[in-house]
């Protein structure tokens, strides 16, 4: 006879679901990109996602910081003399006179500084004599930088429309005159500068790339601003990495100003002098301010000046690549919930952002690489919710099916454990060892002509009822009924490894169970039970309108003919050869020698099962 067909799970089905949930992260990504670009409206989503994204890039700057070259204590390219509050307190309010800033700039030259960076517009007149010594000092130095500003100069679209320049008297005894505006990104903080800036066709530097070209013997103000990294609109990421404090000789103008500082302090130094203290403080919220600290100007332009000359530079990716990483983190996130457990996929997906976290972390750190990080990380947390919703959604679905399908063929207990863990309850095909029983009542077709057709079918249900909860009690599965004849699956859906002991278990107490069921008057129920152990191939079979979950194969076939052999040999209870091997140890039967059975060319051995051996444990 032909065996059915078994219902699988095709290629072109596990490659649907596949593109199903890659479609869905996909789909993931693309949102976050729309909502990412999206400026307008009440919500201005477009800003806040930025301002994610530049605080995760604070937080790289925080836990991955870029070595500076030459980190070592006192040992970096710049130094710092701040007109702190302290030298405000001691020498008078600020402005000073500028006889004493005279003073401090031959200090400096003195102590071989490379260039002088004056951090302060000198736009307005002081005292004559103040300004005569301060424009003297500064020629006789001959590498003092000082500064300028744009107005109306704005990183949103805006274009300087004035330079806002010192006096003439200082800006023809100066070396070069940088401007100092610093651009503040979407979230108020500044991250970077701007290298150089055109106005009316006229080129001028910056600051910062100005103090490093002044005195350089191998970049010039052009040559810095080709050879170091910057953004599209030409700014250059601040490195502001803490190893820069260490690095970096840092003086009271005071100190300088009373020769209290170590004669090498300066020596061959870019050295930034500005206003840390006062009423007039010139700061700025940067990435390592507090909430309740601002940096100081100068402290921003001479790290900016530290980062040329260390080349410890930070370059951002395209725009492209940081898309591309949104749009492939959710199909890659979603598909690691196939066939896995939600809590496992879950704990790999959060595993794979804590690499990419550390991946752009080391890159950051050795490359000065900035990848977007909070963006492919919300992208990858929606994916995950995404990938949650469809798997309890899938799983709700699967265990109705389950239910189903299973419900009435297994325990209550059985079915909670096939709910627990489903991929147990596979429907398609598969070939594994088990144990079938089969088991037949004893004179149905007489019983059933002398009685009335309402008696005949509760006899049948107590009969179907007593045998079905025998099964269920040792983990079997009911897997049919064929009028007064139940089959019985062990080993599946739920795999056992004393299958056959559970199965010789359940024949016994079927006999006992029957033999307790009161089933009226000269009436004593008996059943011929077959049982027999091998492989065979269990999944959902039949038609397309009706699918049943059974067992098929020559082992099924052979349990049914030793269930018949019961009519003709001393046994009530009739087991295979390998039953018996399986379940010997524990059981008691005698040989009742070879027989032959249809659909078998060679005899085989059976045995008559008669009960459990004293020492073995009881139960299923």
């Amino acid at each position: 006879m032909a065996e059915p067909k078994v219902k699988s799970v095709s290629h072109q089905q596990q490659r649907r679901r596949m593109l199903t949930v890659a479609g869905l992260g996909i789909a993931i990504g693309l949102v976050v990109l729309l909502v990412s670009s999206i400026n307008v409206g009440p919500l201005k989503s477009g800003d806040w996602l930025k301002s994610l994204e530049l605080k995760g890039y604070d937080w790289m700057m925080a836990h991955f910081p870029r070595p500076m070259a030459g980190a070592g204590e006192g040992e970096g390219p710049v130094a710092i003399v701040a007109i702190d509050q302290e030298s405000i307190e001691q020498l008078g309010p600020w402005p000073w006179d500028r006889s004493l800033q005279a003073r401090m700039v031959d200090k400096l030259h003195q102590a071989g500084a490379r260039v002088i960076a004056i951090d302060i517009l000198f736009s307005s007149a002081g005292s004559e004599a103040g300004d005569q010594a301060l424009a003297g000092s500064m020629e006789r130095a001959g590498n003092v930088v000082i500064a300028s500003s744009f107005s109306g100069w704005s990183t949103g679209g805006y274009e300087a429309v004035k330079v806002n320049l010192p006096l003439e008297i200082f800006g023809e005894a100066a070396a070069g005159i940088g401007f100092t505006n610093i651009p503040t990104d979407s979230d108020g903080v500044n991250r970077r500068v701007i290298l150089t800036e055109t106005l009316g066709g006229h080129d001028y530097p910056s600051f910062a790339a100005l103090s490093v070209a002044t005195g350089n013997s191998y970049w010039s103000v052009g040559e810095i601003a080709t050879h170091v990294p910057v953004t599209g609109d030409g700014e250059m990421f601040v490195n502001f990495s803490p190893d820069f404090n260490e690095a970096t000789p840092a003086y009271s103008s005071l100190d300088v100003l009373e020769g209290r500082f170590n004669p090498d302090a300066f020596r061959q130094k870019a050295v930034f002098v500005g206003v840390t203290g006062g009423a007039k403080l010139d700061a700025f919220p940067t990435p390592i301010s507090g909430k309740e600290s601002l940096t100081p100007g100068v402290v921003i332009q001479a790290r900016a000046a530290a980062t040329i000359e260390s080349e410890a530079f930070i370059s951002a990716t395209p725009p492209w690549a940081g898309k591309v990483m949104v749009v492939l983190v959710g199909p890659l996130v979603l598909l690691l919930f196939l066939g896995r457990r939600m809590s496992v996929a879950v704990a790999l997906a959060l595993a794979g952002m804590v690499l990419l976290v550390l991946a752009e972390g080391l890159a950051f750190r050795t490359q000065g690489l900035w990848l977007p990080l909070m963006t492919p990380i919300l992208a990858g947390l929606l994916s995950v919710g995404g990938g949650l919703s469809y798997r309890y959604f899938a799983e709700v679905r699967k265990e109705r099916q389950l239910k189903e399908v299973f419900g009435r063929y297994v325990s209550p207990d059985v079915l909670g454990e096939l709910l627990e863990e489903p991929e147990s309850a596979s429907q398609r095909g598969r070939q594994l060892e088990a144990s079938i029983l089969f088991c037949d009542m004893y004179g149905f077709t007489t019983l059933s002509g002398s009685r009335e057709p309402r008696e005949v079918v509760e006899l049948l249900n107590r009969f179907l009822s007593a045998v079905s909860h025998v099964i269920f009690e040792h983990g079997g599965t009911v897997d049919k009924f064929v009028g007064d004849e139940v089959m019985a699956i062990f080993g599946a859906p739920i795999s056992s490894r004393d299958h056959a002991l559970c199965a010789c278990r359940a024949a016994l107490d079927i006999q006992a169970a029957l033999g307790k069921l009161e089933c009226g008057p000269d009436t004593l129920l008996r059943a011929g039970i077959g049982v027999n152990s091998g492989q065979v191939v269990v999944g959902s079979i039949g038609s397309e309108k009706r699918m049943d979950y059974t067992a098929v194969g020559d082992t099924v076939n052979i349990a049914s003919r030793l269930e018949g052999l019961t009519r003709e040999m001393d046994s009530d209870i009739i087991i295979g050869a390998d039953t018996y091997r399986l379940a010997g140890e524990a059981i008691d039967a005698r040989p009742l020698g070879a027989v032959r059975v249809k659909g078998k060319e060679e005899p085989i051995e059976v045995y008559g099962l008669t009960g459990m051996k004293e020492d073995s444990i009881p139960g299923g």
